[in-house]
């Protein structure tokens, strides 16, 4: 059997999984001892970092991380497992959802008649939204939500929608992530020690 969207009904099913994990208080159990792992528990940290449900544990774990270990061995390992995540997610909008939600939309143009004005309305809508201010404003918008300790999803399909390169969104993703990261740490660091 073939999905005809696949990476729309895998997004579905993963919120409705996330859900569950959520209501049946499955994070708290599998992810309480993250924090005594020291430099390992900061890159797995740094892996959940970007995702919705995950954003609030990594960031306890950060927190407790940086009272008990080195801040710099944290941050570091943190920043690359966030990357890591950023990398996976702008791959997964650029090359899949984004690209089954442009079959749609053109679909659903072609069954629909438009009127001259809704066309108008349209036409001077999307000439507004390509001007290099709004794709400066997305950007920034897209950046300080990544600094910030937000999940990143937003943000990257912000980059992915902007068609931002990989190679482009490493050294953001590793800086912003990482200050962001250190931010907790060292909050962390300060109130346990």
């Amino acid at each position: 059997m073939k999905i005809k969207h696949p990476n729309i009904s895998l997004f579905i099913v993963s919120i409705g999984i996330t859900l569950l994990l959520v209501w049946f208080n499955m994070f708290e159990i599998v992810f309480r001892g993250i924090g005594g792992l020291g430099y390992i528990g900061g890159f797995i940290s740094g892996l959940l970092w970007p995702f919705t449900f995950a954003a609030p544990v990594s960031t306890a774990s950060f927190f407790y991380l940086g009272g008990f270990n080195n801040s710099i061995g944290i941050v570091v390992s943190g920043a690359i497992g966030a990357l890591i995540s950023d990398i996976a997610i702008l791959t997964f909008f650029k090359n899949g959802i984004f690209k089954e939600l442009e079959e749609i939309w053109q679909k659903h143009e072609e069954h629909r008649e438009l009127s001259s004005w809704y066309r108008a309305r349209h036409d001077m809508l999307a000439n507004l939204f390509r001007k290099r201010i709004f794709h400066f404003f997305g950007l920034f918008v897209a950046g300080i939500t990544l600094l910030l300790p937000l999940p990143d999803e937003a943000a990257i399909a912000l980059f992915a929608y902007y068609k931002l390169d990989t190679k482009k969104l490493i050294p953001i993703s590793t800086i912003l992530n990482g200050i962001g990261i250190w931010i907790v740490v060292e909050i962390g660091h300060i109130v346990i020690k």
